[in-house]
């Protein structure tokens, strides 16, 4: 069992290694296409029918380097994207920034 639990915890660290390297944060952030306004209002559509306005928080789970962090921010109070990527998070910071975003 716990080479078994070893395994997994080797793989999952290749797996967040792999987006720290330099190349593939900055290809990922300059290629990974932002998501349509489309989509954007589609969101926003269906939580106006579900919650109160101004929306409060939201969160993005695997935010890589912001894409679609930031657009989100104009219509939250508060944003906050993460990931496991140390690296990704950097470069969120440096290129993708609003007052009311955290990552």
């Amino acid at each position: 069992m716990f080479a078994l639990y070893c395994r997994s915890q080797v793989k999952t660290m290749i797996f967040i290694q792999q987006y720290d390297r330099p190349n593939q944060v900055e290809a990922y952030s300059k290629f990974r296409l932002e998501p349509p306004q489309e989509l954007v209002d589609i969101i926003v559509d269906y939580l106006g029918k579900k919650c109160q306005k101004p929306f409060g928080l939201a969160v993005d789970v695997g935010c890589g380097s912001g894409q679609s962090t930031i657009i989100l921010s104009p219509y939250f109070q508060s944003v906050v994207g993460c990931d496991v990527s140390k690296s990704q998070i950097r470069e969120a910071n440096l290129c993708r920034k609003a007052k009311n975003v955290l990552y």
